[in-house]
């Protein structure tokens, strides 16, 4: 079972619909203005907005290499933290990106009861 721990990324300390560039900056380890400068590059190449999915489904995946798995059994966000206790994984739900840091669920609210659709194996 995961455990959540609140954290918010964000440098400003201001609680903001960022959750894109939260979970990026805490899953690479780059500093939190660094992940948005990044999907703001991206979105300019891709020609989308910085918080679409395709635009950071890019980034992590082409830049980052981390490699992406799908889910479609129900999986939660608290199912895929446990699943990778040893490591990071950033994690896509329905309007919302999370990260599990070594099987703890680190965000501004617990989203573990939330449906998976994607997750990246960071570390």
């Amino acid at each position: 079972m995961s455990h959540f721990m609140y954290y918010n990324r964000n440098d400003s300390g201001l609680e903001e619909p960022d959750c894109v560039a939260r979970a990026i900056s805490l899953g690479t380890g780059v500093k939190y203005n660094v992940a948005w400068n990044l999907l703001r590059l991206v979105a300019g190449d891709c020609d989308c907005d910085a918080m679409n999915v395709r635009c950071y489904s890019y980034l992590l995946e082409e830049i980052f290499d981390f490699p992406v798995r799908y889910c479609d059994d129900g999986e939660t966000v608290e199912d895929v933290v446990g699943m990778y206790p040893n490591n990071i994984v950033i994690i896509r739900t329905d309007g919302h990106l999370t990260c599990g840091l070594y099987g703890v669920l680190n965000d501004l609210w617990d989203c573990s009861d939330m449906l998976v659709d994607r997750y990246w194996i960071a570390y």
